[in-house]
């Protein structure tokens, strides 16, 4: 069979260097480079990709009830899928189908917009917090840096509607580190053992992003 190439999967260094829909990018490297100026200085700040998505979601209403936690329709999810992939407009989709595209989306990217070297390694509390968050954006490579920025910003937006999709930080949180951090296991049985903290920590950061004003 023909390989159909697809933007889920791929990496957002990729993905921002190309306006066309992934679909319409040559595989080969040579009339891929004669195609597109692929110098990052040309790059786009976030996947038009998740543009897209999130823009839709906006269209389709964040008071929705139990936002994020209804499953969407597979058909719809695939079709969103196709309409990434191709560029083309999307139709009436249920907005639960947009945000499970969403997650599925930032979840399957190659490389994790937030990778393991950036989980905290001390417990992080309420002295430290601030200084960590801080370093932890320093430390940010400038394309991630962007896709976490428009990313937490849109579910603070979210969190503004909190009365209607009744959903909280906490939960945010957590869809944020289930979609954006590495799920990389460490080394040894050290680094299994010490994930799980880790990720608590992890998932404080993005509680403090979700409910600061330092970003």
């Amino acid at each position: 069979g023909k390989y159909v190439r697809s933007c889920f999967g791929m990496s957002v260094d990729d993905l921002v260097l190309y306006t066309d829909p992934i679909r319409d990018v040559p595989l080969d490297p040579i009339l891929r480079a004669e195609k597109y100026d692929l110098n990052t200085k040309a790059a786009m700040c976030v996947p038009k990709e998740l543009w897209r998505i999130i823009d839709a979601i906006y269209e389709r209403g964040l008071d929705e009830r139990d936002l994020f936690s209804t499953p969407g329709n597979p058909d719809e999810v695939y079709q969103i899928r196709e309409c990434l992939d191709t560029g083309a407009p999307f139709e009436n989709f249920s907005v639960h189908s947009m945000t499970e595209a969403l997650q599925s989306f930032l979840s399957n990217l190659s490389s994790p917009v937030v990778p393991s070297s950036l989980f905290p390694t001390l417990d992080i509390d309420a002295q430290n917090i601030q200084s960590f968050a801080r370093k932890f954006l320093e430390d940010m490579p400038p394309i991630q840096y962007n896709v976490f920025i428009y990313t937490i910003s849109f579910f603070r937006e979210v969190l503004l509607h909190r009365q209607g999709n009744r959903l909280s930080p906490a939960k945010i949180a957590r869809i944020c580190c289930t979609c954006l951090v590495s799920s990389a296991q460490g080394n040894g049985e050290e680094g299994a053992e010490s994930l799980p903290k880790r990720r608590g920590n992890m998932q404080q950061i993005m509680l403090h992003f979700l409910e600061t004003n330092s970003i």
